[in-house]
C-alpha cells in the first residue's frame, strides 16, 4: 500500500477511535452523575468509563505522532502491533461488558463501544500492512516501465517488441 494511503487511513482510525471513545466515556460519565446520588461511579460504569478514557488517550498519541511526523509508520511494526492488539481485547471486554443483559447501559454507549471495537480492529489489520518505499516513480507507474536491469527505459518499436 502506498504511503501516503496508509497514512491516510491510519490517522482517519485514530482521529475517529478519539471521538468514539470520547462517546463512550463522556456518555456514561454523564449517566453515571445523573443516576447516583451520593456515591461515586462504581464498578462496572467506573470500567467503560476507563475503557473509553484509555482508548481515546492511546488515539490522541497517535493522531499527534501521526500528524507531527507525518509518516504512515511511527512506531516499529512490531509494537504497533502490540499496542493494537491489547486495544482490541480492551474493548472486546468493555463491549462484552457494555452489552450484555445484566447492565442497562444506552444504546448510545452500546453502538459507541462497538463502533471502537470494529475501527480497532481496522487499525490492527492496518498496522500489519507494510508501507511501500516510494523509488521516485510517479503514482501509478509500475515497476516494470521505471526502466530496465541498467535502468533506463524501455523502448518499444511499434510492432510491441523491444529496440535493440
Amino acid at each position: 500500500m502506498r504511503s501516503d494511503s496508509l497514512w491516510t487511513f491510519k490517522t482517519f482510525c485514530a482521529f475517529a477511535l478519539i471521538i468514539t471513545s470520547s462517546v463512550v466515556l463522556g456518555h456514561t460519565s454523564d449517566v453515571c452523575s445523573r443516576t447516583l446520588q451520593n456515591d461515586s461511579c462504581r464498578g462496572v460504569q467506573a470500567w467503560i468509563i476507563t475503557a473509553g478514557a484509555l482508548s481515546a488517550l492511546v488515539a490522541a498519541i497517535l493522531t499527534i505522532l501521526y500528524f507531527s511526523t507525518m509518516k504512515a509508520k511511527i512506531l516499529s511494526r512490531s509494537l504497533e502491533f502490540l499496542v493494537a492488539a491489547f486495544m482490541v481485547c480492551w474493548w472486546a471486554a468493555a463491549v462484552a461488558t457494555l452489552s450484555t443483559v445484566t447492565y442497562n447501559f444506552s444504546d448510545l454507549t452500546v453502538g459507541f463501544g462497538f463502533f471502537s471495537l470494529f475501527l480497532w480492529v481496522l487499525y490492527l489489520v492496518l498496522s500489519c500492512v507494510k508501507p511501500d518505499v516510494d523509488r521516485g516513480r510517479a503514482p501509478g507507474e509500475h515497476e516494470a516501465s521505471a526502466g530496465g536491469i541498467d535502468g533506463k527505459p524501455y523502448e518499444m518499436a511499434a510492432d510491441g517488441y523491444e529496440e535493440e
